[in-house]
C-alpha cells in the first residue's frame, strides 16, 4: 500500500496535536470564561499564536500534498470527510484573524496590553464558533473511522505512521 510522504504524516501529527489544543482551549477555557477575567486575555493570546502556527503548518500540508504523490482513495466518504476538514480548518483559520482585528485585538497577540471588549458576538465569531463545533463532529467521525481499519487491520492507518 502507498504511504504519504513523510513529511505530511509528520505534519499531520503536530496539526491534530495543536488543533485538538486549540479546540480545547477554545471551548473550555475561552467560551465559558467572561471577558472581564484577566486569566482569559492570556489564555487568548496562546490561542492566537497556535492559531498562527496552525495557518503556516495548513499551507505546508496544502503544499505537500498538492506536490504529491500521495495514495489514491477509492473512498469517496473519505475524500468527502478529508475535504470539508480541510474547509473547515481554512474557516477557523480566516474567522479567527477576522475577529481579532474585528474587535482590536491583534495588540495582544505580541504580548501587548489589550483590553477584552465586552462582547465577541455576531460576524466572524459566528463563524469562528460553526467552523469549530463542525470540525469536532468531523474530528469524532474522522477518529472513528481510524479505529475502525485498525480492527479490520486493512493496512490503511499505516499509510499515516512515521515508522517506514
Amino acid at each position: 500500500m502507498t504511504r504519504y510522504p513523510r513529511t505530511l504524516v509528520i505534519v499531520h501529527w503536530i496539526m491534530a496535536i495543536m488543533i485538538l489544543g486549540s479546540l480545547i482551549a477554545g471551548k473550555l477555557f475561552l467560551d465559558d470564561v467572561p471577558n472581564s477575567d484577566p486569566a482569559k486575555l492570556a489564555t487568548l493570546r496562546l490561542h492566537m499564536q497556535a492559531g498562527g502556527v496552525i495557518i503556516l503548518l495548513t499551507v505546508l500540508r496544502i503544499v505537500v500534498r498538492l506536490r504529491g504523490p500521495n495514495p489514491p482513495s477509492d473512498n469517496l466518504l473519505a475524500a468527502g470527510l478529508h475535504g470539508l476538514m480541510y474547509l473547515a480548518v481554512i474557516a477557523l483559520l480566516a474567522s479567527g484573524p477576522a475577529m481579532a482585528v474585528t474587535f482590536g485585538l491583534p495588540d495582544i497577540l505580541w504580548g501587548g496590553v489589550g483590553t477584552m471588549p465586552e462582547s465577541l458576538a455576531g460576524g466572524a465569531r459566528t463563524v469562528h464558533g460553526l467552523a469549530a463545533n463542525l470540525l469536532i463532529a468531523m474530528i469524532i467521525l474522522h477518529i472513528a473511522a481510524a479505529l475502525w481499519h485498525m480492527v479490520k487491520r486493512d493496512g490503511v492507518m499505516a499509510r499515516m505512521s512515521v515508522r517506514k
